[in-house]
């Protein structure tokens, strides 16, 4: 394996850094679990499985709605009315969200419902987060996290990182689940340089066979290069957003 600690040093965040967003994160946390009613708030995205990169001052943290009594409701309007006085800015996705600024750091407060005890029940793909950031965590021993950092690197000065609909590349979570998957960013791209026109992995094994799995799934979720069956959702194609052009010019790289 190569020498990548010049590479991490640039891309890693420092000891203080990664203790500053945390306590930051902490306390805005304490703030909102005081100030939402029928939620229990919590840190989620890359800072909760420690895979984000240094100088990313974006923190996602979830506001879980009790399932029971808000999955009817829109959760949205019941976030927004509990934190007016953070004065937030409304973000519209999926499902609306709120981004508060504070001490330097970007929050983006997204409304989920708990489904913790049945993720079936889940509405929106955002429910299934907490349910990410565990599953990583989990298999984060080691230095995983800072393979993970160089893959998200490596796609990002490529031009390949976002799973958004105008980028059509590589999600942060797929790139954690791939490097997990081949236990490293090397025996990746190893990996890739083979990789045929439809390639499809299960990584923790969801189904008996690959070829069950694409019957399984939706014709809209397998129209894809790359099928990469969620670890926790095995209904899901976490590589369903990238297109053929990304997917090829990885291949390539």
């Amino acid at each position: 394996m190569l020498d990548y600690s010049k590479i991490l040093q640039g891309i890693k965040p420092t000891d203080s850094e990664q203790r500053y967003l945390l306590e930051q994160s902490n306390n805005l946390i304490k703030s909102l679990n005081k100030s939402i009613k029928g939620a229990k708030v919590r840190l989620g995205g890359s800072l909760a499985k420690n895979t984000n990169i240094k100088g990313d001052l974006e923190v996602d943290i979830f506001a879980a709605f009790s399932y029971s009594k808000y999955k009817d409701k829109n959760i949205s309007k019941e976030l927004e009315k509990y934190i007016k006085k953070y004065k937030p800015k409304k973000l519209h996705g999926s499902r609306d969200y709120f981004q508060i600024k504070k001490q330097g750091i970007n929050f983006e407060i997204v409304p989920i419902l708990d489904v913790s005890k049945d993720i079936t029940k889940a509405q929106n793909t955002t429910d299934i987060s907490p349910f990410h950031v565990n599953w990583i965590k989990s298999k984060s021993k080691k230095d995983i996290p800072d393979q993970i950092r160089l893959a998200k690197h490596f796609a990002y000065a490529n031009n390949l990182y976002g799973a958004e609909s105008h980028i059509g590349g590589f999600s942060g979570y797929l790139l954690e689940v791939l490097v997990i998957y081949y236990k490293g960013f090397e025996n990746l791209l190893k990996a890739a340089k083979k990789y045929k026109d439809k390639e499809v992995l299960d990584p923790a094994h969801r189904y008996k066979n690959t070829k069950l799995a694409i019957e399984k799934l939706n014709y809209s979720k397998k129209a894809s290069p790359l099928i990469v069956i969620d670890p926790v959702d095995k209904k899901r194609n976490i590589a369903a957003a990238l297109s053929k052009e990304k997917y090829q010019i990885f291949i390539d790289l």
